[in-house]
């Protein structure tokens, strides 16, 4: 289990205000919330409805009491970097980042899930970011809940590099992507442009570098709006 310790910069009714306020969800509350000793004040234990003091030493020692019903498949992960808090792998083209209705074992997530319980049997899979079929990358992924919800507050920003062929300019996209089935595989649902019946997907790339010889360009991106496959599409 991973120990948090954060400061209290002002005085809170009760604990669970201080806890939404650092950016943890309802969910993660009320997982705290089942046993004691999870959430300690100045070292001594305190409960949800407790006050919090200004300046007092919050620590969170988190548990998981969910199960993870994704199925563990084994396969070579290529791990790019791992601690206690996160595991950072490559993503590989054709792969999917997260199991789907037609394909419930083969995804990065059961992959990472079969490795990560041979160390934690409670081990929940937690993706920061997610990478379309098509596309390879790095996924980051947050070992418990507290650092996964730390890493999605508005205070975090998530930027990618990504290269491409031709050549590409600093600028703002809006484009509408939609949904729709493929004609040949009723399950495979595909993202396309779509500006009559899709929805807005605002993309800013705000940094460039051309490389000529290879007609690539090395490209920063910010997403504003996160729809599936909006990189690609």
């Amino acid at each position: 289990m991973n120990i948090y310790k954060f400061k209290a910069n002002k005085d809170y009714k009760r604990l669970k205000f201080f806890l939404l306020d650092i950016g943890l969800s309802h969910t993660t509350i009320k997982n705290l919330s089942k046993e004691l000793g999870l959430v300690k004040m100045n070292g001594k234990s305190i409960v949800m409805n407790d006050k919090v003091v200004k300046n007092s030493i919050i620590e969170i020692c988190y548990k998981e009491f969910q199960s993870n019903e994704i199925v563990q498949t084994y396969r070579n992960l290529n791990i790019a970097y791992e601690d206690e808090y996160f595991l950072i792998v490559y993503k590989e083209h054709n792969i999917a980042t997260i199991p789907s209705y037609c394909n419930y074992k083969n995804s990065l997530a059961n992959f990472v899930t079969f490795y990560m319980k041979q160390k934690d049997t409670s081990f929940v899979y937690r993706a920061v970011n997610r990478l379309d079929k098509e596309t390879s990358g790095f996924i980051l992924i947050c070992k418990d809940a507290v650092i996964y919800n730390l890493l999605n507050i508005d205070k975090v920003q998530k930027k990618y590099e990504v290269i491409t062929v031709g050549k590409l300019k600093k600028c703002k996209i809006n484009k509408k992507i939609a949904s729709t089935k493929n004609e040949d595989n009723r399950n495979n649902i595909m993202r396309e442009i779509d500006e009559q019946n899709g929805k807005n997907a605002q993309t800013i790339v705000t940094k460039t570098k051309y490389n000529k010889n290879s007609n690539t360009t090395y490209a920063q991106i910010k997403i504003l709006s996160g729809r599936t496959h909006q990189i690609r599409v």
